[in-house]
């Protein structure tokens, strides 16, 4: 389904907004299977991103669709730690098919920021589902900031196929690229 309904009763969102942060997903192209944590929806238009998200770590996740329509790329996303009132800025890099922070400048980051945080973007930002809150955290809830500074993938795509469409010919992957794994205490 699109994420048409945006709307959150005000006391909600009002008592929320100094505690939660936002994720800013700019240009994503209509039609983009996108989520967060453990709601999945479809971008339409007007779709900027996420808001309201309560501390602790989550994942973004995303599929692109193909120029005819028809069939979807391979499932790509980040895990992020978010804090009260962080702004994370993701713009569409239309070549790679990715949300992508190298495509921002410092001072673009700043103003997106900005703007977040006065709700310039309230209204086509999709508000974190409180209900899926809990099952979330039942999930997510000992990974602290400390445990997750040691992962090496934090903030950084993970994509789920060396392939990105079936008929495309496997991207190189560096024998340098390595994942590493930790005791989690």
């Amino acid at each position: 389904a699109e994420y048409g309904d945006r709307s959150m009763d005000q006391e909600t969102a009002n008592r929320l907004i100094d505690q939660t942060a936002y994720v800013l997903c700019l240009d994503v192209p209509r039609g983009t299977q996108i989520g967060l944590d453990l709601r999945e929806g479809v971008a339409d238009e007007k779709f900027k991103g996420f808001k309201l998200i309560p501390p602790g770590v989550h994942f973004l996740f995303y599929n692109a669709l193909s120029k005819e329509g028809k069939d979807y790329g391979p499932r790509l996303g980040f895990f992020f730690h978010a804090s009260p009132r962080q702004v994370i800025v993701r713009k569409w890099n239309p070549s790679e098919e990715v949300l992508d922070d190298r495509l921002l400048s410092n001072g673009d980051i700043e103003r997106y920021s900005a703007g977040a945080l006065q709700h310039d973007f309230d209204r086509n930002l999709v508000p974190y589902d409180m209900n899926l809150h809990m099952p979330w955290f039942s999930l997510s809830n000992y990974v602290s900031p400390k445990v997750s500074s040691r992962f090496e993938i934090l903030g950084k795509t993970i994509d789920s196929s060396v392939y990105r469409y079936p008929n495309e010919a496997p991207r190189d992957v560096s024998p340098n690229q390595t994942i590493y794994f930790t005791t989690i205490p």
